[in-house]
């Protein structure tokens, strides 16, 4: 799963979008036939396949307040799908190309994320992946989608996310179940580390608050603190002037305090978080869960390993995505690893999301 992401607000911004899709989907050689109807392989590649075509264009417009350049771009794209009949009931697979190319695209005016950071076309292969049926039970392996409650395609720009890794689904005693081991985005090679490294705030919709914040957290769950503290360092005067305007956001808030943290600030993190918490709407769900994690990764910042054990634990009892399963797998928690009080708080199942 593409790992721990920002839920950001933007203060005193102003955004027009607009985002048409329409899809085909193409059988390659027309009505089904008997199963012995021309050779296994034939019908596997060509007869059972079936070929999708998704048309979509978007229109990006988001005025910035100053000295923020707008984020301006218009778009036209989609993806072509090829999936594969089930050769012998029992192996299949697909794969998907997808682009996105520019109708309208200022070079001042980056950061929509239709296109590339120079306001560029792009075109990949998004999907390729390999499936083998077996009593009802189909393992994936490879790239392709994943459309769960907790991880999802979080299809809002012009190509839906997808993922690297493998999933197992099917039905057992009446129960449907998906199982899936994800590439998370902290789990990066060292090539695509330095690409993650080489981003440049237009990628954040020229946002530097936002920029820094992301990638010092990448950083420190990659355990390079010095890089952590100089991306977090970078972010701190705009992430003030974003809290200063808007004062009572506790996402804002609580992302400057884990900033501060990150810089050793610790007195000032505290305070800001502890207002931020109290900011949170009481019962928002996700959203309080969202400012009381970032609470949990400030403490862990500072080495305040107490402070961020009673986080989880009282985490743990609230509407949140947060699992025992997930503390094992986020390096977020890496710290921790050696404590005893926590190795007791993951023991048992991987648990569920609660909410």
């Amino acid at each position: 799963m593409p790992g721990p992401s920002f839920a950001r607000s933007f203060p005193r911004a102003t955004l027009r979008r607009c985002v048409v899709s329409t899809g085909v989907l193409l059988a390659l050689a027309g009505p089904a036939r008997a199963a012995d109807d021309g050779s296994a392989l034939g019908n596997w590649l060509v007869r059972d396949s079936q070929v999708g075509l998704q048309l979509r264009t978007y229109f990006f417009d988001k005025l910035n307040p100053p000295p923020n350049n707008a984020n301006q771009a218009w778009a036209l794209g989609g993806w072509l799908d090829y999936r594969s009949g089930w050769l012998g009931d029992a192996l299949g697979f697909g794969l998907t190309g997808y682009t996105s190319q520019p109708l309208w695209a200022p070079a001042d005016a980056p950061g929509s994320r239709l296109l590339t950071d120079d306001q560029d076309g792009y075109s990949v292969l998004g999907q390729a992946w390999v499936a083998l049926k077996l009593f009802d039970q189909t393992l994936t392996a490879g790239r392709f989608e994943v459309n769960q409650p907790e991880v999802n395609l979080q299809d809002n720009r012009m190509t839906p996310q997808t993922f690297q890794g493998g999933a197992l689904t099917g039905k057992l005693a009446g129960v449907s179940y998906f199982a899936g081991y994800q590439e998370l985005a902290y789990v990066l090679s060292d090539k695509e580390l330095e690409l993650l490294f080489r981003m440049t705030p237009a990628a954040y919709d020229n946002d530097i608050a936002w920029w820094g914040q992301s990638l010092a957290t990448a950083a420190y769950q990659q355990g390079d603190l010095k890089r952590a503290k100089a991306y977090a360092d970078s972010s701190l005067a705009t992430a003030k002037q974003q809290v200063d305007a808007s004062p009572k956001d506790p996402q804002l808030r609580a992302l400057y305090a884990v900033s501060l943290a990150y810089v050793g600030r610790g007195a000032e993190a505290n305070k800001e978080m502890t207002q931020a918490v109290a900011d949170a709407p009481k019962g928002s769900g996700l959203n309080e869960s969202y400012v009381r994690l970032q609470a949990i990764r400030m403490h862990l910042a500072l080495g305040e390993q107490d402070a961020a054990l009673d986080g989880i634990e009282d985490l743990l009892t609230r509407q949140s995505y947060v699992t025992r399963g997930y503390l094992k797998a986020d390096p977020m928690f890496t710290p921790l690893k050696n404590n005893e009080r926590f190795k007791r708080i993951v023991s048992g199942g991987m648990d569920r999301p609660r909410g």
